[in-house]
């Protein structure tokens, strides 16, 4: 028998970074007395999924979580629920459809940050920005009716049940002596193995982007070191979901990198002076803390190219050039707060950035734009969403 108030909350992938997101949804909703379940994807059938000794974790426990292997498992062991909250992940568009079918509601949610919230076919998505909205209402052949995209927020940092510390012993852990800069990669082994389908499996021009790719990361990483600052390395998520962790480690440590370790990334953000990257998304992380961001116009070039600049209602590039008769074209972030540098004068705008006390104005504009807000009230609005489609159809 389907039950009016059971919620079934499955989660979009597990995050090394940030694991325990998605509880802070359980707990406010056991708190109206709604019967709620945690569902995780097991790692055997999803690739980002989660394994036996992360849901062994004592955190995991106290909430009962069930692993689901596949699609059909989550049908069947989702039978008795009337509505799921859904997190983000590019593989659950198969089982929701279906659900939909059955008769299931449905509320997806922003539960990855960045830009991996894909629309799948959800009664309402709950994206966290308007510029998002937009973004996503015209991924793929399918046009998304925009009544069914609410802006909400992000969970994403919302409730972090993380070890903290305090900011000189972050700094001891990784050997920070001045200002703490870190450089965001693409991850080499990915990025390279994306490059067969970015560039049509065309083997010199695979070869060439791969060399120009690697000089780069390598020359961003002596620039920093040759200043005197800690080589401070932020790995991409994704990347300890892949198999090429412990060559990817290896790169890095051989060049003389300190890598943040995953469950240190909400400390890191916290304490960060600066980020630079090549071509990352990182910027809407940085930025979200309030910290300024540098990019190379080099990585400008690198794949992907991606078209979203036309949904950014900001001011284009950087914040120290908005304002300025020719707005900048950068393809990793349509807009950002801090500056826009190359190769040749990095070591001058790092100096320059790190003694830069950007405008207050520029940080909540842009937060208000990629994130909608940073109050950590993200969940209430989702919440909010979940009540109105249990009320009434959509």
């Amino acid at each position: 028998m389907i039950r009016k108030n059971k919620i079934a909350v499955i989660s979009g992938r597990y995050i090394f970074h940030n694991p325990y997101r998605e509880l802070v949804l359980i707990d406010k909703l056991r708190k109206k007395n709604f019967d709620v379940s945690l569902f995780l994807p097991s790692v055997s059938h999803y690739p980002k999924g989660y394994s036996k000794n992360i849901t062994n974790d004592k955190i995991f426990k106290e909430y009962n979580p069930i692993i689901f292997n596949n699609d059909f498992d989550l049908i069947k062991k989702v039978k008795k629920s009337n509505l799921l909250l859904v997190g983000s992940d590019f593989k659950y568009s198969r089982f929701i459809i279906l659900l939909r079918l059955l008769g299931k509601k449905v509320v997806s949610y922003d539960s990855a940050g960045g830009m991996d919230h894909k629309n799948n076919f959800a009664n309402i998505s709950c994206v966290k920005s308007e510029f998002y909205k937009k973004f996503m209402s015209r991924l793929g052949k399918i046009k998304i009716d925009q009544k069914t995209i609410r802006v909400t927020g992000s969970i994403l940092f919302e409730d972090m049940r993380l070890p903290k510390l305090i900011k000189s012993k972050f700094k001891e852990k990784y050997s920070v002596n001045d200002k703490t800069i870190v450089f965001y990669p693409k991850s080499i082994f990915t990025f390279r193995k994306k490059l067969n389908t970015w560039l049509k499996r065309d083997k010199k021009s695979i070869q060439s982007v791969d060399a120009h790719h690697v000089y780069l990361n390598e020359q961003v990483c002596k620039i920093i070191k040759n200043m005197g600052h800690t080589l401070l390395v932020k790995l991409h998520p994704g990347l300890y979901n892949s198999e090429f962790v412990k060559e990817e480690l290896l790169f890095w440590k051989n060049l003389g990198a300190n890598i943040i370790e995953p469950l240190d990334t909400f400390n890191m953000l916290s304490y960060v002076d600066l980020g630079i990257s090549l071509k990352s998304q990182s910027s809407l992380d940085v930025n979200y803390f309030r910290k300024p961001f540098i990019y190379l116009e080099e990585g400008n070039a690198l794949p992907p190219i991606l078209d979203h600049i036309s949904d950014c209602m900001l001011e284009l590039g950087p914040s120290d050039s908005w304002g300025k008769a020719d707005p900048i074209k950068f393809h990793a972030m349509p807009s950002w707060v801090g500056s826009l540098a190359n190769l040749r004068n990095l070591n001058l705008k790092i100096n320059e950035v790190l003694n830069n006390d950007f405008n207050k104005s520029h940080y909540e504009k842009y937060i208000e734009h990629f994130w909608f807000s940073d109050d950590s009230k993200a969940s209430d609005r989702i919440i909010e969403q979940v009540n109105i489609l249990i009320e009434r159809d959509v």
